[in-house]
């Protein structure tokens, strides 16, 4: 009797996983080389900084995080779609991440602009 074959494999494509790690990884290191350079026009303010802003200012380094995530994603996608899904995965958490940076950041300043 012959053994059932195994499901055909995708080869591996590197290309998407790798630009899905590249942006999460330029996400990651971009609040490290701004924030700093936002925390000294905070500080002139002298209000209250929203909850985002200080999550941001006081961690910094949390999107660091997201290329880790992107190879663990790839790590436990079905192997035929795992590289899509990590690629996509990287690059729409880059992209979120680096939304969510700027809103944190220009939230304080809109709030000031609002009130003058």
């Amino acid at each position: 009797m012959p053994e059932p074959s195994a499901p055909p494999t995708a080869p591996f494509n590197p290309v998407l996983p790798a630009l899905g790690v590249l942006v999460s990884l330029a996400c990651g290191l971009v609040p490290g080389f701004v924030v700093p350079q936002f925390a000294a026009t905070f500080a002139a303010f002298g209000a209250d900084l929203p909850g985002p802003t200080r999550l941001l200012l006081d961690c910094p380094w949390l999107l660091c995080a997201l290329p880790a995530l992107t190879v663990s994603v790839w790590a436990l996608a079905p192997p035929r779609r795992r590289d899509l899904i990590a690629g996509l995965f990287g690059i729409g958490a880059g992209l979120a991440g680096l939304a969510a940076t700027l809103v944190a950041l220009y939230l304080p300043i809109l709030q000031l602009s609002a009130t003058v």
